[in-house]
């Protein structure tokens, strides 16, 4: 009978922690440890009569135009993004996500002009006022003005190496640096979480930079710059790139994958041999699922101190330690070095699993980690035969058997989250989320497996 509240309290043993009750959310009581800044549990309130309320549900993005200036030594960053937004049901205001460390210079629209807006502190959102269009629904075309210095942010997954010590200055000045724009930092405005749209792309850099992405590209480059820019056709429900000093590698147009690969000029060679990899792995997929959602796609192959891979929609991006800096791989749920491609397979197939079918919640999210992990076994079952494929799930089930313990495979990124482990969260959802899908295939056959995930795909 509390109704909406948020209780802070001191505890002896975990510090300062917060209780939250709300009935906005699906899971309106949730538990935060504010010392260590990590959730510790989230739950339905129980006999609540109110029902989720989204404001987003009032609004649906349709497209956005962004042009982006950066300068990828200092991080500084210039933005105007127009979004096209239809407004379902009228409403007095809203928010988006932006960055902290981005400063909006202004907000309008063509339909309305300027807009008040505020700083919501803390919390990288932007609370805009509609003003004069409170009643209206219909388009709007808005347009947000922005500057800052904003880092670049990670790959979605990180594989530690083997005593891996901090890297030197010496070592820093080997590796050319790879700049990934995605959602770990709010670069461009968005509204709602993961509202899909398409999207026009525009990145000017400095001319020996070159910057890739999702969808059709084109460029422009003058005595200082390049301009670089991306039509996204297909509805997608992020805009990311990366920036970097790279060489084309390889490029086809063809029915079942057109794609374009790039490089940083040491891994070229590395990269050739990955085409290969890219194309079975999407002729493979395409007969399985149906055909590859965003197109034309492009491949990044590029160095960092840790290997990792990013697929936003559209894009791959593989990482991985360059030769000279030595020292063996630590063993991981969620990877399989001896297998040649086997980390590229599953990044290609959160192109279908992860954006062609998506997640609803974090609970969810084990159908796009757990299908990408099934998807590259499938894989090599495919191409090395049964033998290897069993031997890789060997080495999941003895994972899963491990680290089951954390939490059951819907827990989704909260599996390992208390005791900062990302092995524990690998080995629940991506391997045990695969042995699932294992399972199932092996209860109803081959042939119902697969047009089950081809209708998925459609649907």
């Amino acid at each position: 009978g509390l109704g909406d509240a948020a209780i802070a309290f001191e505890t002896r043993r975990f510090g300062s922690l917060t209780l939250s009750l709300s009935s906005f959310e699906a899971e309106g009581v949730s538990l935060f440890n504010r010392s260590t800044k990590r959730q510790i549990s989230a739950y339905p309130r129980k006999n609540a009569e109110a029902q989720p309320v989204d404001d987003d549900s009032a609004f649906d993005v349709v497209h956005h135009d962004l042009a982006i200036s950066l300068n990828p030594e200092t991080f500084d960053l210039t933005g105007r993004d127009t979004v096209a937004i239809d407004v379902k049901s009228p409403v007095t205001s809203f928010r988006f996500q932006l960055d902290d460390d981005l400063k909006v210079r202004s907000v309008r629209s063509r339909e309305g002009g300027r807009h008040l807006f505020f700083r919501v502190r803390d919390q990288n959102s932007v609370l805009v006022y509609m003003g004069q269009l409170a009643d209206r629904v219909g388009r709007l075309n808005l347009t947000v003005d922005y500057i800052g210095r904003l880092p670049a942010g990670t790959v979605e997954s990180e594989i530690m190496r083997v005593g891996q010590d901090i890297a030197s200055e010496e070592t820093q000045f080997f590796i050319d640096p790879a700049l990934i724009y995605s959602k770990r930092r709010s670069f461009y405005p968005q509204m709602g979480d993961e509202d899909y749209s398409t999207s026009t792309l525009k990145v000017t850099v400095p001319a020996d930079w070159t910057v890739v992405s999702g969808g059709a590209r084109s460029e422009a480059t003058e005595q200082t710059t390049r301009t670089v820019t991306h039509e996204q056709v297909q509805n997608a429900k992020y805009i990311a790139f990366m920036v970097a000093r790279l060489v084309p590698v390889a490029g086809e147009r063809a029915e079942t994958l057109s794609f374009n690969a790039y490089s940083q000029s040491r891994a070229r060679r590395d990269a050739e041999r990955s085409v290969a990899s890219l194309k079975s792995a999407a002729l493979f997929y395409s007969n399985a699922f149906g055909p590859i959602p965003y197109s034309p796609l492009s491949m990044a192959l590029v160095e960092a101190q840790v290997p990792g891979g990013h697929s936003p929609p559209g894009l791959v991006i593989v990482q991985q330690c360059p030769p000279f800096m030595g020292g063996g791989l630590k063993d991981d749920p969620a990877t399989f070095y001896e297998i040649p491609g086997f980390f590229l397979a599953h990044e290609l197939a959160h192109q279908w699993w992860g954006h062609g079918v998506t997640p609803r919640s974090y609970r969810d999210r084990w159908i796009s980690e757990g299908f990408a992990q099934y998807a590259a076994a499938l894989w090599t079952r495919e191409t090395q035969g049964e033998e290897t494929f069993n031997r890789v799930l060997r080495k999941m089930v003895a994972w899963t058997r491990r680290l089951t313990s954390a939490g059951p495979v819907d827990l989704g990124n909260r599996v390992g989250h208390l005791q900062n482990s990302p092995q524990a969260h690998r080995a629940v959802v991506y391997d045990k989320g695969a042995l699932v899908l294992d399972m199932v295939r092996r209860l109803i056959g081959d042939d119902a497996f697969r047009r089950s995930l081809s209708r998925l795909q459609t649907e």
